[in-house]
């Protein structure tokens, strides 16, 4: 298996994990000390929606890194695939820095790591 698909399975992997925390906060599990600045134990119903709605963007995220990896259509080298991974890249890196960021030393130190090598799967496939 060549490294790039590797790096897009390790970062899928980390997003499915990440998706079902954000179903678990959506049904209201008291597990908010983990995400959203770590204000509420329990999100509130408009950031419990927002968790909700995440699970379809980190879900886009994960099929942005099979298809540039070239395991799932269209494959790497249509020019969409190509432009939503270096966004996804982006996007994780600014949610690096905000988790770094956070009040809740949960988030901080469980959520920066995580996402930190989510991003760095991301950058290493955009390259690929």
């Amino acid at each position: 298996m060549i490294l790039h698909t590797i790096a897009a399975y390790v970062g899928v992997s980390l997003l499915a994990i990440v998706m079902g925390f954000q179903v678990l906060l959506a049904l209201g599990r008291p597990l908010g000390r983990f995400a959203w600045g770590g204000k509420y134990r329990v999100l509130p119903t408009r950031l419990r929606w927002a968790s909700f709605s995440a699970i379809f963007v980190l879900g886009l995220g994960a099929w942005t890194l099979l298809a540039r990896a070239g395991e799932v259509w269209p494959g790497p080298e249509y020019g969409g695939v190509r432009v939503l991974v270096w966004g996804f890249a982006g996007y994780f890196t600014l949610n690096i820095v905000m988790n770094a960021r956070s009040q809740s030393p949960a988030e901080r130190y469980t959520m920066t790591p995580l996402v930190t090598l989510l991003t760095a799967c991301c950058y290493y496939v955009a390259l690929s």
